[in-house]
This record gives structure tokens, sequence and C-alpha cells, in this order.
């Protein structure tokens, strides 16, 4: 009986060693400041803009590592856009009505509410004129409000339009 104790102590801190050694031989992974920030946009929200009033949704999919963002306009459509972190920074792919599909590209700024997506490529432009998205500015200064300023390129000119959105849900 003695024996069988011995042995069972043997084997609980042989265990005990092998689970702290995986432990420290895989450090936690680096969070993600701007993909944390983003998170706390999952929702429902009424948003605004100088032409229309849509409806924004926020919603985490794929265990958390992707977040759609659906606008809807009503009479017009919806524009789906989906974001996922890399590394250090945020992607996110944006679905116009528009039939073209921009990715964007985060930097991380000194004020941790702000994300600003500079313009990577975009995918079935139609003639370089053709009209796109090219950047998205996100200002999420509190957990009930933010804005949307997305730029569109059209014949080589800029045009600037924001959304302000205020939680419902």
């Amino acid at each position: 009986m003695r024996a069988l104790r011995i042995t069972a102590l043997v084997l609980l801190v042989a265990t005990a060693s092998l689970a702290l050694s995986a432990a420290d031989s895989h450090p936690a992974a680096p969070t993600n400041p701007m993909w944390e920030k983003m998170k706390t946009l999952e929702g429902t929200w009424a948003t605004t803009n100088s032409e229309a009033k849509a409806t924004t949704t926020y919603h985490l999919t794929s265990g958390g590592s992707a977040m759609v963002m659906t606008t809807t306009v009503p009479g017009e459509g919806e524009m789906t856009t989906v974001f996922h972190p890399v590394g250090q920074t945020v992607v996110g792919t944006h679905y116009c009505l528009a039939m073209n599909q921009p990715t964007f590209v985060a930097s991380p700024g000194a004020d941790p509410g702000v994300i600003s997506f500079a313009f990577k490529s975009v995918d079935n432009l139609k003639t370089p004129g053709t009209g796109h998205m090219r950047t998205l500015l996100l200002k999420i200064p509190d957990a009930n409000h933010h804005t949307q300023t997305w730029s569109y390129r059209e014949k080589g000119k800029d045009s600037n339009e924001t959304f302000v959105a205020e939680r419902t849900k």
C-alpha cells in the first residue's frame, strides 16, 4: 500500500512538472488593443449621415476571431465589412453596394479610441476611375457612441461621409 502511495505521489509531481514546463514554453499571445477596442462595438446601432438613417450591427463570429459589420440603408440595401486581427493590427474588407471589395489595414495611433484604416487593395474594380472606399476612421469615445468616417474615391476625387452611431442594443 505504501509503494502505491509513493508511486501516485511521484506521478502527481511528474504531471505537475510537465504541466508547468508546457506553460513556460508557450507564453500567452500578446493582446491587440485595436481589436479589443473594436470588440466593444458588438451590438446594434442607429446610424445617421447627411442623407439617411441606417442600422449598423457588429457581430463577433468564428470564435471571436472575426467581426461582421452590416449597415442596412432603407431603400438601398446592405453593406458588409468583415474585420479580423492580424498580429498587432486589424484588417477589414468592405463588401460595397458598388460591387467591389476594398481591403483596409489599421494603424495604431496615440488615442486608443481612434482606429484609422488605410487603403491596401481593391478587388473587382471595373476601371481605375470606378468609385470605391479608400479609408475608414473609427472614433469610439465611449461604450454607446461612435462615428465612422469613410472616404470614397471616384474618378480620382475623394469625398468623405461621416456616420454618427448611437447604441440601441
